[in-house]
Parts: structure tokens; C-alpha cells; sequence
């Protein structure tokens, strides 16, 4: 199973953050005209600030706003300021959800903004692939799945869900590196990357972990000892083999020792 969680706790805050900074404010939550005719339509201070705050939200970082969360004061003032209403009406907002729920759906509607569904988890997936090929990162892919959702003018879901999401894909992507690397390796050639993973003679250090240790410095004399050592166990590398691999995977291939070479069956079949 991939790992659920693939990003650490800066990385997490740092993904979703509200801008405060008076810069920020005036890049995502300038209300237009027409935003400030649909908020006018509701009755009392509260709900056209609460309306507000769900659509700036909405529109940056892409979120719903959810029960009992408090939003930043700083945007509470700069929306506050633009509606001519006190920053405490917000207040009275935040207790009534059903409210909230309500003008959700309210804000979806009028501007075509779509739900997280599971068909939505599904098409995200498929368009990642593409992203997860060429890096496994995991701040890379969340990344990419979150702008591509405000693209879409999808609610960006809770950041668990997104992890889990790319932690799949990634998974994926590996199993596509993995069998585009070994779909046309020979029986002989399998049958030698397998003999790596065996363990030196009088030693238990394998093959493999022996040619992962360092030999020095990444130089040039350093790499042809590698590469002499590989020649010595009798593994030669076609360069055709690498022609369409991402050297982020390649290299990924290499810090992990995640290889799977079967002599008996393709690896090609999935």
C-alpha cells in the first residue's frame, strides 16, 4: 500500500495558507460588482459577511469554509471594510450552519463551482499520472492537484484525501517506470539483475547494496568505476532502454532499490 501521507507539517501549512499580508488581501479578495450585487441580497450584516467569506475562500486557497473554522481576522476586517459592515457581525455567522451550508450551495450554483466528487478524485488521478512520471515529491504532486482543481473550479478537498490521492498515483507512475524499463529486457538480462540482489561470495552484503555504496565523489573516474564494476558481474545496460525515462525516476530507481526482475514472467503484463 502507498504511503498516506507524503508531506510534512510545514508542507501542509504552507499548501492551504490564507494570505493576510495587505498584498495578498488585494491579489485574492477584491469583491467585483458582481459579487457585491449577490452578497447585497442578504438580509443582515452577518450573512452578507459570512457569504463573503465563503466566496473568497472558495476562490483562494479553493476550500469550503467548514463548521466552526475561523478565518484569519485580517480577512474578516479587509471584507468587512469593502460591505460597509463590522467585523463583528461575523460572529453571529459562525453559529448558524445551516446558514453556511446553504449559502454554499448558493455560491456553487451561481458560479459553476463543482463539488469534490469521486468522479473528480478519479479524473484528477488520471491527469496526474503525467506529473507523478517525472518526479515522486510529494509537495510537487499535491501541488499540482490543487491548482489544477482551482482550474477546473473544483472545491479543493481536505489535504488527507489529496495525499492519499497522490500517494496512489505515485504508485502508479512507479509500476509504469518499472515495466517500461523491463518490457524489453532479455531472459539473460533479467536473469542477471536477479543474481545482483544475491549476496557476495563469503559476505552478506549483496550485489546490489555493494554497488549502491559510494565510491567517492560523483566524478568522472568515480562513475567508470561503477560502471567497470557493473561490466565485471556481467550487467550491461541498453541505452534504449532509458530513452523514454525521466531521469527523476531513474534516479529514484537507484536511491531505493525498489527493482523487480523475474526471469520467468514479463513484468510488461501490468
Amino acid at each position: 500500500m502507498p504511503r498516506r501521507e507524503i508531506l510534512s507539517p510545514a508542507q501542509r501549512e504552507e499548501l492551504l495558507v490564507i494570505p493576510i499580508d495587505r498584498a495578498g488581501l488585494i491579489e485574492h479578495y477584491v469583491l467585483s460588482e458582481q459579487d457585491l450585487s449577490l452578497i447585497r441580497q442578504r438580509r443582515g450584516d452577518h450573512n452578507r459577511l459570512g457569504i463573503a467569506l465563503q466566496l473568497a475562500l472558495l476562490r483562494f486557497p479553493g476550500t469550503a469554509l467548514l463548521a466552526d473554522e475561523a478565518p484569519p481576522q485580517e480577512l474578516i476586517n479587509f471584507l468587512a471594510l469593502q460591505l460597509q459592515v463590522p467585523s463583528s457581525a461575523w460572529g453571529e455567522y459562525a453559529q448558524r450552519d445551516e446558514t453556511r451550508r446553504e449559502h454554499l450551495l448558493e455560491l456553487q450554483t451561481h458560479y459553476g463551482i463543482r463539488s469534490f466528487t469521486l468522479g473528480q478524485y478519479r479524473s484528477l488521478a488520471a491527469w496526474l499520472l503525467s506529473t507523478a512520471l517525472q518526479t515522486n515529491r510529494g509537495i510537487a504532486l499535491v501541488r499540482a492537484a490543487i491548482e489544477e482543481l482551482r482550474r477546473r473550479s473544483v472545491i479543493v478537498p481536505r489535504l488527507p484525501v489529496l495525499e492519499r490521492l497522490c500517494a496512489e498515483t505515485a504508485l502508479r507512475a512507479q509500476r509504469q517506470l518499472f515495466a517500461t524499463l523491463s518490457a524489453n529486457l532479455t531472459d539473460n538480462q533479467r536473469r542477471q539483475l536477479d543474481a545482483v540482489l544475491e549476496p557476495l561470495e563469503g559476505r552478506q552484503l549483496s550485489v546490489l547494496a555493494w554497488l549502491r555504496s559510494p565510491s567517492g565523489i560523483p566524478n568522472p573516474r568515480n562513475i567508470l568505476t561503477h560502471i567497470n564494476a557493473l561490466r565485471e558481474h556481467g550487467i550491461v545496460f541498453p541505452d534504449a532502454l532509458l530513452t523514454h525515462v525521466s531521469p527523476i525516476g531513474w534516479e529514484h530507481i537507484n536511491l531505493t532499490g525498489d527493482y523487480t526482475w523475474h526471469a520467468n514472467r514479463r513484468v510488461a503484463e501490468g
